[in-house]
């Protein structure tokens, strides 16, 4: 096996569910998802951005790079280039939508405005480029039963590095966290949430019958998108 394969098949699965156990008490188990996965979302922006800010900074220092530079006026307007990142389907995301910011404010009292700031922040952000995701992150964390403790807790378990597409880049961080949240909430839900999500295990069987070697694929049922990125894994 090589280490790539090591490196991508990551087990987190454990520390995904203390993270939602973190709410137990304060938010109906059926309503988990609306509090953790708008979390892990800000966090995979904020990782992606961090990461392409750090390879603009390579870049711009290395002296066989179109990009080098020893002006630092030049380096500045690189690194600030929304094209820059937009090119890598990357956003610049403002410091306090930053997962870092969250995680340096998570014991303070007031974490929870924060956090719905953060919200405002990155939904305003995405915006500009992608009108159409306007209000897909809305204030919850201020008008829920979550302590500030809570939250906290939350914010330092889903810090752990096993959940970082940085420090794991040959996994799909975001889609395996998705599915296996969406997975366990169905669950939780009953069979009126699961008539809703189609487990990994089966859409990869689906991919594996199609083999989608060539041409488009169209999936009038699309949820999470499993289908798409099964096939482009196939």
């Amino acid at each position: 096996m090589s280490k790539n394969t090591v490196k991508a098949d990551i087990n987190f699965e454990q520390e995904l569910w203390k993270a939602a156990n973190e709410l137990r008490g304060a938010v109906a188990e059926n309503q988990y998802k609306d509090y953790v996965l708008p979390m892990i979302f800000l966090k995979h922006m904020s990782e992606r951005y961090e990461m392409r800010r750090e390879e603009l900074t390579a870049l711009v220092h290395d002296k066989n790079s179109n990009y080098f530079t020893t002006d630092e006026a030049e380096i500045n307007y690189v690194l600030e280039d929304a094209d820059e990142y937009l090119s890598k389907n990357v956003y610049i995301i403002p410091k306090e939508a930053t997962w870092e910011y969250l995680k340096s404010n998570a014991e303070q009292d007031n974490i929870k405005v924060i956090v719905d700031d953060a919200f405002d922040v990155l939904d305003a952000t995405l915006a500009k480029f992608r009108p159409d995701l306007k209000g897909i992150l809305p204030r919850i964390f201020v008008k829920s039963q979550l302590t500030a403790r809570q939250v906290g807790g939350l914010i330092n378990l889903l810090s752990n590095p096993k959940l970082s597409q940085k420090e794991n880049p040959e996994s799909d961080v975001l889609g395996r966290v998705y599915e296996y949240y969406i997975g366990k909430f169905a669950l939780a839900e009953g069979s009126g949430a699961g008539q809703f999500f189609t487990p990994g295990s089966i859409v990869r069987l689906m991919v594996e019958m199609i083999e989608p070697y060539e041409g488009k694929i169209f999936d009038a049922a699309c949820g999470s998108g499993g289908m798409f990125v099964q096939s482009l894994k196939f």
